[in-house]
């Protein structure tokens, strides 16, 4: 029987018979390998394409940000800042994103839009509406800061951060999507118990997780697409249920005889 690789198990998952027969034959720990080969493959363009898009948005909105900074001098870790006066830091769309006030004149940071707010001596960041971070400037901080050096800085910083923001979004991904996938296709092997009695199948649990492993390939095939091209809809959830469902009855019809 020919050995299918992982790459071609993708995009013969969408058809093939003896594809998903010999998944259901052969294939069992290779399974859960192969699942991992496809959500990197997955998360690979999508991170590519949600950082692309992310750091378009940031390189966009960059320069008016920075325009609005004041120049800012730490003396020993306490700030000072030209003009002396709360300084409101706002995007392209005029949202309220940051604070700079060293005379803590500004009162409305916690019911304000802005997740930042620079006081003197300390930068408290919302994490959401219940909680909010304060981080105190160290007592050996000292210079001055304006746009150019903030541009500057932001230059350098996009460097080190793009690779790393991609690396990162990567690997998350993959581990949270593997987990939810694993779980799902343990269900999902207990449904095809159903589908094998109804067409008369003798398959095993084994078996049954292998063939969902590889029948729920053409809905995250799916979806990622979908994604990438920016499309959402209400309840897609059942979309992708159903596809899957489809296919693992496919896969379960296509097996001919019992496996041990």
């Amino acid at each position: 029987m020919k050995r299918f690789n992982f790459f071609h198990a993708i995009f013969l998952s969408f058809y093939s018979k003896s594809l998903y027969r010999q998944v259901g034959e052969r294939w069992r720990g290779r399974s859960f390998v192969y699942l991992l080969v496809l959500l990197a493959t997955c998360w690979i363009v999508a991170a590519f394409a949600f950082n692309y898009q992310f750091w378009q948005e940031v390189n966009q909105a960059a320069p008016t940000i920075i325009q609005q900074m004041p120049i800012i001098t730490f003396t020993h870790g306490v700030a000072s800042t030209k003009p002396d006066r709360p300084i409101l830091i706002k995007t392209p769309e005029n949202i309220l994103i940051a604070v700079i006030d060293v005379k803590n004149q500004f009162k409305e940071f916690e019911q304000s839009t802005a997740k930042i707010f620079m006081g003197s001596k300390t930068v408290q960041v919302k994490q959401d509406t219940y909680q909010t971070d304060t981080i105190r400037f160290p007592e050996r901080l000292n210079g001055t800061f304006g746009s150019k050096e903030i541009t500057a800085f932001f230059h350098q910083m996009k460097k080190w951060a793009i690779p790393l923001l991609y690396i990162f979004t990567v690997i998350f991904g993959v581990i949270g999507s593997y987990i939810f996938h694993v779980v799902q296709v343990l269900i999902y092997a207990l449904l095809g118990l159903a589908f094998a009695a109804l067409l008369k199948r003798k398959l095993n649990y084994a078996a049954l997780l292998s063939l969902s492993l590889l029948a729920i390939t053409p809905a995250i095939v799916l979806r990622t697409v979908l994604n990438l091209l920016e499309l959402r809809f209400p309840l897609d959830f059942w979309l992708y249920f159903l596809v899957s469902m489809g296919y693992l009855y496919y896969a379960i019809k296509a097996m001919s005889r019992e496996i041990g």
